[in-house]
């Protein structure tokens, strides 16, 4: 039986405990602060100690003498996370095994060693502190574990969660934090601050164990270890090479700390909350040597939205002509040029090539907020791009292009791919309908992005798939990629992360004719509740030559999908002529450009449709069956495709055997026949909310009605179906619109005077919103 009294005095107990063995380390913060104060207020009075003699007569160091460097065996000796402590190891100031070694013989060491007031280095002690075991003593590698003396995202080793023996620096590491120096010399507070940030976020990419995110403590103590490197060594370049890649003192080298009682935590507190409060994370994609691409952050230079997307091509980049942004210019301290922009927004980047990149939401370019950036002079040429997190509190500070001098024969002119440089300009109107349709996936959302090709001379489609570390997942199809004849310049819809197996090679004049989109549901929309919002999980194309590709991505196959069609008939006039993708960290939105068919005045859409609902699919009444020798032949039979008591697809046949179709073909067939010498002058459709259940057609001269229906509602009088929620008739004359006999809601529609009915449409809304076009008879 559990006794109540037992549990009660067991937590007492140990409450008491914690708050006596809390007690010291209160006492000690105390008396430390109290102690720093004295030392902070005589170092004002007191002269700082002289060049050569900055660490006291007696003490290893004095005069920039140092005990003999003996590097470790790794294995053999013990060592730590700490560059200093591991230093003054490699020079027999600690013991050189690094074992055993007492508190005091810590404090005193790196007190006289570095310069440092006696209340920083016991400061610096007490963390140690917090692992001993009883012993009185430590080893170096003790302090390996984490957030004690070792930290994720160090600019001298990599993570713990990749490398757990911290004892020894990683010289790439080091070389990186280095470059980030301003002139080449010595690293200021900013360029502390800059590059803390951007191995911060490279981290928080890369390591799904990452513990500092949100957690202040543990990156201002990040920032201290920065701090002590400006403050000691005076950021100098060349000491800092020897003392994080070696683990040395510099020949000659002596504290740049000069303090009479030697470097304060008040002190060093004050310059780590400057580092930390002016940390902005700058990625930048630019070229090394072979000319590819290189990243400080996989996840892309310029989106509002850093963990969320990559934007670069990872194969070759041309050189980039402009940048788009409101901007300056200036020549920073190390003669480059370069040109950056105080607004919080983003950019977009053209090439000689005639490539445009855009880098900024859908709302921005609408409202027409960013203006153009001139080119580098000549003999400049821009040679990556810039931009400047806003620290703590997000968003984008800034944006750059340092450019450098080079050579003009670099730099092809525009000129020389102008006759080839496929329309890579996005219509004003599509714009429109594309914000249009960002409602659909989150209008009130910043980082809707729109990408957009032209079909035009396409030679070449593969496809991309994410990537977790990019900020996509990896069973969603993340963008395509358009190669063209004629040497034109690639595109890409969408984001090209992760290429995929497969691909589609286009013969000249060969065109696109077809699309379905496959989707995964992922949610509803926060500014439309009852739409969907889905990712792209397979697209399949179609050509005007009868050839076909499938690009897939890895799935569940537990997911519930639907379907989005896109179709042209290659004999109708009609062309794909490009396609839009509108996307955000969490949908997708793909859609083809149609144009020809009802898009002249011969043509009425009956109920008319405004963009961008006006892309449609669409089944012809009359076709003609050879492009060669063409004669015209009229629908002599309608098949529909059935899944789950729902038509998903439809189907008209033809004499000569061909056949146009929209929607799914994968499912349950029914098929009906038109007599011959008929043909269809009206229809109607029966529906349950967006489920389409039946429809009928009627023909003349026979006034027949031919009826495509779902099993549950054969042999059953139209007026007592239970299923269907709303009927649209679409009449074979004028004055039959509105006398229809209607037991459920929906909509009569009349026949424009002087046509003919000659196609039926499905709209982008899907296979359940149809209508009818309508072609004016010759006079």
């Amino acid at each position: 039986m559990v006794n109540f009294f037992t549990t009660m005095m067991g937590l007492f107990a140990r409450l008491l405990n914690a708050l006596i063995a809390l007690a010291p380390w209160v006492w000690f913060a105390i008396w430390l602060e109290i102690r720093d104060v004295f030392y902070l207020t005589a170092n004002l009075f007191r002269p700082s100690r002289r060049v050569g003699s900055v660490v006291p007569p007696g003490h290893p160091g004095h005069g920039g003498t140092w005990p003999k460097f003996l590097p470790p065996t790794q294995g053999k000796e013990s060592r730590s996370p700490c560059p200093g402590l591991n230093c003054l190891a490699n020079h027999n100031i600690l013991p050189h095994d690094g074992r055993r070694i007492t508190y005091s013989q810590l404090s005193y060491a790196i007190q006289h060693a570095f310069n440092l007031s006696p209340t920083l280095a016991d400061q610096l002690t007490a963390s140690a502190k917090l692992l001993d075991q009883g012993r009185g003593w430590i080893d170096l590698h003790d302090l390996n574990a984490l957030n004690v003396v070792q930290h994720d995202a160090s600019i001298t080793r990599p993570d713990i969660a990749f490398c757990p023996d911290q004892g020894y620096p990683h010289p790439d590491l080091v070389e990186r934090f280095l470059a980030y120096s301003s002139d080449g010399v010595s690293l200021s507070i900013g360029d502390i601050s800059n590059a803390s940030g951007n191995r911060r976020a490279e981290c928080r990419r890369i390591n799904g164990q990452y513990s500092m995110t949100g957690n202040f403590l543990h990156e201002f103590i990040g920032s201290g270890g920065g701090e002590l490197i400006y403050s000691i060594f005076g950021g100098n370049v060349k000491d800092l090479r020897v003392f994080l890649s070696e683990e040395r003192f510099p020949d000659g080298w002596e504290p740049k700390t000069r303090e009479a009682f030697g470097h304060t935590i008040t002190k060093a507190q004050l310059i780590s909350l400057i580092i930390e409060f002016n940390i902005r994370s700058i990625f930048q994609f630019g070229h090394d040597h072979d000319g590819a691409i290189w990243m400080h952050k996989p996840s892309g230079p310029l989106v509002l939205d850093f963990d969320s997307y990559f934007f670069a091509d990872p194969g070759k980049v041309p050189h980039v002509e402009a940048l788009q942004s409101d901007s300056s210019t200036f020549t920073n301290s190390s003669g480059q040029r370069e040109q950056t922009k105080s607004n919080d927004t983003s950019s977009a980047v053209s090439t000689n090539h005639g490539r445009v990149a855009s880098f900024f939401p859908l709302q921005l370019k609408l409202e027409d907020q960013v203006k153009a950036l001139s080119a580098p002079p000549p003999g400049y040429c821009i040679t990556g791009l810039v931009a400047i997190e806003r620290g703590r509190f997000g968003g984008t500070g800034g944006i750059g292009a340092p450019s450098q001098p080079c050579e003009d024969s670099l730099i092809p002119p525009v000129a020389d791919h102008a006759q080839n440089t496929p329309n890579h300009h996005v219509p004003d109107e599509q714009l429109q309908c594309d914000k249009e349709l960002e409602r659909l996936i989150d209008c009130g959302r910043w980082d809707n992005y729109k990408t957009y090709v032209s079909l035009t001379n396409a030679r070449r489609i593969r496809a991309s798939v994410g990537t977790p570390e990019r900020g996509r997942s990896s069973d969603v199809i993340s963008g395509l990629k358009f190669e063209y004849f004629h040497d034109q310049a690639p595109d890409v819809l969408g984001q090209w992360i992760h290429e995929i197996d497969g691909g589609l090679e286009l013969s000249t004049g060969e065109d696109l004719q077809s699309l379905i989109v496959t989707l995964k549901p992922i949610g509803f929309s926060s500014s439309s509740p009852t739409q969907e919002i889905c990712q792209i999980v397979a697209i399949h194309i179609e050509t005007s030559q009868s050839r076909s590709v499938t690009c897939r991505a890895p799935r569940d196959e537990s997911a519930p999908l639907k379907t989005s069609v896109y179709q042209t008939q290659c004999d109708s006039g009609e062309k794909m002529v490009a396609m839009s993708w509108i996307f955000n960290m969490r949908a997708d939105w793909l859609r083809s450009i149609t144009l020809g068919s009802h898009g002249n005045d011969q043509v009425i859409m009956v109920p008319e449709l405004t963009p961008p609902w006006d892309q449609t699919q669409k089944l012809y009444l009359t076709t003609t069956n050879s492009a060669e020798s063409p004669t015209s032949e009229t629908v002599i039979a309608v098949e529909a495709c059935m899944q789950n008591e729902v038509i998903v697809g439809m189907s008209f046949i033809y004499p000569s055997g061909k056949a146009s179709r929209i929607g799914k073909c994968d499912g349950i067939t029914t098929k009906v026949s038109i007599p011959e010498d008929s043909r269809v002058v009206g229809f109607s459709t029966e529906r349950k909310d967006e489920e389409l259940k039946a429809i009928e057609f009627e023909v003349e001269p026979t006034s027949e009605r031919i009826r495509l229906c779902v099993d549950s509602l054969k042999n059953t009088v139209t007026a007592f179906y239970s299923d269907i929620n709303r009927r649209d008739v679409w009449c074979k004359d004028d004055v039959l619109a509105g006398k229809e006999k209607r037991h459920i809601q929906g909509r009569d529609f009349n026949r424009p005077k002087g046509s003919n009915l000659v196609r039926l449409y499905v709209s982008s809304l899907g296979f359940y919103s149809f209508g009818a076009l309508h072609e004016l008879e010759a006079i």
